[in-house]
């Protein structure tokens, strides 16, 4: 889907470089180009699915991966994980654009005003 340059890891430092910094570039440019309204609504739909991302990620991580003795495991299992992710699909707007949800449409209308 996207390029393989987009993946590449810093060899000191083990991140996503090249896609931090394309990242960084396109939100200069959206928040250059655009108003406050739709930068909002970018916004609050990226960030509840970055966020499902995270929690489907620990989960995977918890399953997979070994886990030395004294190493830190969270508590409560894959009971945090599991229900954020499960909010997140069931009840995260049901497809309903921000701007018609009404917690999110009077907190749109009260920062353009």
């Amino acid at each position: 889907m996207l390029p393989a340059a987009i993946g590449t890891v810093h060899p000191t430092y083990r991140t996503p470089h090249v896609a931090i910094a394309t990242y960084a570039a396109a939100s200069c440019l959206l928040a250059i180009s655009g108003g406050f309204r739709p930068l909002a609504v970018i916004a609050s739909v990226s960030l509840p699915l970055v966020y499902l991302a995270v929690c489907l990620a620990a989960l995977k991580l918890r399953v997979t991966r070994d886990h030395p003795p004294g190493a830190f495991r969270a508590p409560g299992g894959p009971l945090v994980p599991v229900l954020g992710a499960r909010y997140l699909v069931l009840a995260g707007g049901g497809g309903m654009p921000p701007s018609r949800v009404p917690a999110t449409q009077s907190r749109l209308t009260r920062a353009t005003r």
